[in-house]
């Protein structure tokens, strides 16, 4: 008997060290999520500068996002469950975008993704012209823009001002924000995470092959919160004619400060521990 408690023992050690090195990843949003403007639940909208070609659909799974030409601006944005980041939790907005060459405007983050916290206000119900509407004057957030294909104009992250402007119209770029290096043409996969710490939040983001970068932001830093229930992306067209950006994949996963997930694992194998003992003493 003692011997099989010593293998339970054992066991439980190892199951509790893979845990502890093992961080769970819940997810918040994926393409498979997208209800868009004029569906019931909808949860994602498209933000336009009054031109009528720019659209969302979803197509064979993905998610087709028909940007205005004549250099205007579209946005395009999703609402999920809101987060609160706790000290050492992570939010990671993942994507893989296909985009046509040459689609960008040559001019600093004419490409900007981000997440943000809506911070109370209502929720836009249905796709907007113009990028002003009161329910965006109190949002918060962080973004990061870069110019794809290339150019002068490095990337930068963003943190998003308290105005009307929706999230990027408010962008300031932060302030000693490295200098990001600018992705090429066609597919861009990247992600985007901010990581909550003892003393504000880290930015970290890789896109294509380029290297990652990262940047520590104090509490006191413009657009400062821990809390989160969108995610959005604007781009800024180049070509005359409107053309099609296609996301294969579009995702928001949220990965806890690890001794959470301890914590309650070491709980159940503590009682299973327990319980194991109790039957090898009376030999049931």
């Amino acid at each position: 008997m003692k011997k099989m408690w010593m293998n339970w023992v054992g066991c439980g050690a190892v199951a509790l060290l893979t845990i502890m090195t093992a961080r769970a990843e819940v997810l918040l949003f994926d393409l498979g999520d997208v209800k868009l403007s004029g569906e019931t639940g909808a949860n994602t909208f498209l933000v336009k500068n009054t031109h009528p070609e720019a659209a969302l659909a979803l197509d064979d799974g993905n998610l087709k996002w028909t940007s205005a030409g004549g250099q205007a601006f579209t946005y395009m944005l999703s609402y999920f469950t809101p987060q609160s980041l706790n000290v050492g939790d992570s939010i990671t907005l993942s994507y893989t975008l296909s985009a046509p060459t040459s689609s960008f405007q040559a001019a600093a983050n004419t490409l900007r993704l981000g997440l943000f916290d809506s911070n109370g206000n209502d929720h836009i119900t249905a796709d907007l012209d113009g990028g002003s509407s009161t329910l965006f004057i109190n949002n918060k957030g962080f973004g990061v823009g870069y110019q794809p294909g290339g150019g002068a104009a490095n990337g930068k992250y963003g943190a998003r001002q308290a105005n009307n402007a929706i999230f990027f119209g408010g962008w300031t770029d932060c302030s000693n924000s490295p200098t990001l290096t600018n992705p090429a043409y066609t597919e861009l996969a990247g992600t985007f995470t901010i990581t909550r710490t003892d003393t504000g939040v880290t930015l970290s983001s890789s896109i294509g092959d380029t290297p990652g970068s990262t940047l520590d932001l104090l509490t006191s830093a413009s657009g400062y919160t821990t809390n989160f229930d969108t995610l959005s992306f604007f781009t800024m067209h180049y070509g005359s004619n409107a053309s099609d950006f296609i996301f294969k994949k579009l995702s928001v996963s949220l990965i806890p400060e690890p001794s959470v997930t301890v914590l309650l694992t070491a709980g159940v194998i503590l009682l299973a521990l327990i319980v194991a003992r109790r039957k090898s003493r009376c030999g049931c």
